[in-house]
């Protein structure tokens, strides 16, 4: 495996790869994760195990957000209160209803 490839392919960072195979092999660390990944200077290359171990954690990984942009909002007791309780009305999530709400208004502006 071209653990190059692999950490672009599923966005998993060095970090990452450490603390799984880690778990399973307590010995591999920062240094030997370079020598992998360097494998044409090193001949050095993860074990079948620790190969299906990455696997497991990338299959069971959440897909990338569709949605790139986060805001934040900040509301008072009084207003968020209503605003739950419209959610929970219409059996909505809040997502989908700030969402919504901030479409409708964008749109009756222009």
């Amino acid at each position: 495996m071209d653990i190059k490839k692999f950490r672009k392919k599923y966005h998993i960072s060095n970090a990452d790869i450490i603390r799984v195979v880690s778990r399973r092999y307590p010995k591999f660390g920062k240094y030997p994760l370079f020598m992998v990944a360097n494998q044409n200077d090193y001949g050095v290359m993860l074990t079948p195990g620790a190969e299906e171990t990455l696997f497991a954690v990338v299959d069971r990984k959440k897909p990338c957000r569709k949605k790139n942009h986060q805001l934040t909002v900040r509301l008072d007791d009084k207003l968020f209160r209503y605003f739950r309780e419209f959610c929970e009305a219409n059996e909505v999530n809040a997502q989908d209803a700030i969402e919504e709400a901030i479409a409708r208004y964008v749109l009756n502006l222009r």
